[in-house]
């Protein structure tokens, strides 16, 4: 077994690590010992990824910096997770998603009541209201319905429904880090990360 022996100077001012055999000292391993020096042997059980070692106290101790980053990582990868599971896998499906959106803005933005933007609807020539209502058209039809407001209400209501809970966790998130970068301390940091409300 070695030991990893650290050796400061009186002011902690790390001068050398040196590897000395376990239950041996410095000088066994060569090291010009002097009264002014000190030694520490560095457990390797330290967290390496939020532990700093105080070479002055002889002990691993959380580093806030490393752990903040750690947390803020960790909060982000949730929010992420938690964001897609309002969404549809593939690509394709986001182009669709966007383009049922623009049907959704551009139908409401043709009157102010659903009789007011069927009649608008008929002054479009049949290629403009293709193009512009592609997917509510072709939903209507298989279903049967004779306009499209009701798809195009449901469009509305499916991105009213995911949006909402997207929104509230990107809120839990900006405000979590926020509170984790505020935090002074490394309990603090870890209190403020396990403080985060996830919206269901």
């Amino acid at each position: 077994m070695i030991d990893n022996v650290t050796v400061t100077d009186e002011a902690g001012t790390v001068l050398a690590q040196i590897l000395v055999p376990a239950g041996g000292t410095p000088a066994q391993a060569g090291w010009p010992t002097s009264p002014k020096h000190r030694f520490f042997t560095v457990p390797k059980r330290g967290e390496q990824e939020s532990q700093r070692f105080n070479f002055a106290a002889g002990k691993w101790e959380d580093a806030p910096s490393l752990i903040e980053a750690q947390l803020i990582a960790a909060i982000k990868d949730e929010a992420e997770r938690r964001k897609m599971t309002m969404a549809t896998p593939g690509g394709m499906k986001k182009t669709i998603y966007a383009a049922k959106q623009a049907e959704v803005e551009a139908f409401n933005a043709m009157g102010n009541s659903v009789a007011q933007i069927l009649t608008a609807l008929t002054t479009l020539t049949p290629i403009k209201r293709t193009r512009r209502f592609r997917y509510a058209l072709a939903e209507a039809a298989l279903r049967g319905e004779p306009t499209i407001d009701a798809a195009i209400a449901r469009f509305a209501a499916g991105a009213d429904a995911s949006h909402a809970i997207v929104s509230r966790i990107e809120a839990a998130e900006q405000v979590g880090v926020d509170n984790v970068k505020a935090a002074a301390t490394a309990a603090a940091k870890r209190a403020a990360a396990a403080a985060i409300v996830w919206p269901a």
